[in-house]
């Protein structure tokens, strides 16, 4: 009766330890946006995403950035990286171009999307805001008004950068 017990207690004790834990992954969203991250509910952080079953025994290394062309070779281009096979997904991204937290990884990965070319120009608009809007979901009204008092707040800051740069003060000039 006792062995009974103790594997009982045993068997509830794991499976709260396997419960999923989707909060955590809040405090990671801006890592779970990037292209191939996902959130793991069971572990409650962001991981790359899997695409296949199998994984090779020795995968390939990242691969370096396209060159735009140089005056001596105009048939080299600037453009988005994209996994063999897709579409690259740079676009919908681009309201990280200009985050500090994912600057570095956006120019090596979709310097066209974020006019990182070498040799290009950046144009500004009329007006200075450029692109600079507040993100919400299709076909609804953005709820960053309502949410302005935690554009400093220490847990939502980046996430509010990214989600609400017009109304948090984020926009480039």
């Amino acid at each position: 009766m006792a062995a009974s017990i103790v594997l009982l207690l045993a068997l509830v004790g794991s499976a709260f330890a396997q419960a999923p834990m989707p909060e955590l992954c809040d405090k990671e969203a801006p890592t779970c946006m990037l292209p191939g991250y996902v959130c793991d509910l069971t572990k409650g952080e962001c991981v790359l995403s899997a695409t296949t079953t199998t994984v090779a025994p020795n995968p390939p290394g990242p691969r370096p950035p396209t060159r735009s062309p140089s005056p001596a070779s105009p048939s080299i281009e600037c453009r988005d990286r994209s996994a063999t096979g897709r579409v690259s997904d740079c676009p919908q991204r681009k309201h990280l171009c200009e985050n500090k937290l994912y600057y570095d990884l956006m120019t090596a990965e979709c310097p066209k999307t974020c006019g990182r070319c070498p040799g290009e120009k950046k144009e500004k608009k009329a007006g200075g805001s450029g692109d600079c809007v507040d993100r919400h979901a299709p076909g609804r009204v953005s709820d960053c008004p309502q949410r302005k008092h935690l554009c400093d707040d220490a847990l939502y800051s980046d996430l509010m950068a990214v989600q609400c740069p017009k109304t948090c003060g984020r926009c480039r000039s």
